[in-house]
């Protein structure tokens, strides 16, 4: 499995940036840079099943904890994770709220 890597506003899996097997976007919101907007994740079909979309959700919290951002759910596939899974809670701005995403998410 490839190595995921930072660039920007994104964290990537592939050989190549400009074509990856997977990412997840994000962006600091306008009104209060702490806090990223997680915009949208893409898998592609050769790594579905091998949980690639947890493992790039899981770099953006990391990232997050690190440097001491929440993150705002809008992929529907992060919004359905923080719904259920409350190990994000100390990232999550909506922690505690039953959050409905707009289908930005894309895992095909």
């Amino acid at each position: 499995m490839s190595k995921i890597i930072r660039d920007e506003n994104l964290f990537w899996v592939g050989e190549d940036k400009n074509n990856p097997s997977g990412f997840i976007k994000f962006r600091p919101l306008e009104d209060n840079p702490k806090v990223l907007l997680a915009a949208s994740t893409v898998v592609n079909p050769e790594l579905r099943g091998q949980g690639m979309a947890k493992k790039l959700l899981d770099e953006l919290t990391d990232y997050a904890r690190e440097n001491d951002y929440k993150i705002k759910a809008q992929c529907s596939y992060v919004v359905t994770k923080f719904n259920e899974d409350h190990s994000y809670d100390d990232v999550n701005v909506d922690a505690g709220k039953n959050v409905e995403g707009p289908g930005i998410c894309e895992i095909f």
